[in-house]
């Protein structure tokens, strides 16, 4: 018996109620997963992936500002059926655009570039 299986190149997206948009992927392997947010209320706008079971995630501001968390407290669980977005997928909220790379998933503040790249064993400033 054979088994097939599809990576979608998309993301679930969560409409607002009132304004902002939210995003939700995980990377190819399922380790890692992100969650773009632009103008949403209470939250307001970040670019953040968490990694698991290494514990650690990073959280981006519109202003470049990047926070690394160390620990299991750093770590949600993401909503159900979160879509992997593929090798070279990428996906823009806001100004924040996330890529899908074989060492990782990058997310960088559009207008700067500067931002952080996520692996399932570490975090970078890129």
């Amino acid at each position: 018996m054979a088994v097939l299986a599809v990576a979608i190149s998309f993301a679930v997206t969560v409409p607002a109620a009132g304004a902002g948009v939210q995003h939700f992927f995980f990377a190819p392997g399922t380790t890692t997963s992100c969650e773009l947010d632009s103008s949403m209320p209470k939250i307001g706008s970040a670019a953040f992936c968490q990694t698991y079971p290494h514990a650690e995630s990073a959280t981006l501001r519109p202003n470049g500002k990047l926070t690394i968390c160390h620990g299991i407290a750093c770590i949600g669980n993401p909503p159900d059926q979160v879509p992997t977005l593929v090798y070279g997928g990428s996906l823009s909220a806001g100004p924040f655009r996330c890529s899908s790379l074989q060492k990782g998933v990058k997310c960088v503040v559009t207008k700067t570039g500067h931002g952080f790249l996520i692996s399932p064993t570490k975090i970078t400033r890129v």
